[in-house]
């Protein structure tokens, strides 16, 4: 189980009623992602992901696949595969 709050240097997950748990599988691995909340789940067409760029340090910003505008709000697009593949993920389990 890895806590995207950490990941991201945002401290971590405070676990709620509402904290949520993400089963994802990538490159062959099932696990998990800890969030606070999930507001909504979509597609997203490949042709509306845009560069990312949000201010995050480099070492974070490779986890960041692209950016997608949804309604009023911008969106970052965690690379999973990368960040299951990575070291990160190991020290967070």
């Amino acid at each position: 189980m890895t806590d995207l709050k950490f990941v991201f240097d945002l401290g971590n997950t405070n676990i709620n009623a509402e904290t949520n748990l993400i089963i994802i599988k990538a490159e062959g691995t099932t696990t998990g992602l800890l969030v606070d909340y999930i507001t909504d789940i979509d597609e997203i067409p490949k042709d509306s992901i845009e560069p990312t760029l949000i201010t995050i340090e480099k070492d974070k910003a490779e986890y960041i696949m692209g950016e997608v505008m949804i309604g009023e709000r911008m969106h970052a697009l965690i690379d999973v595969a990368k960040m299951i593949a990575s070291d990160e993920l190991q020290m967070t389990s």
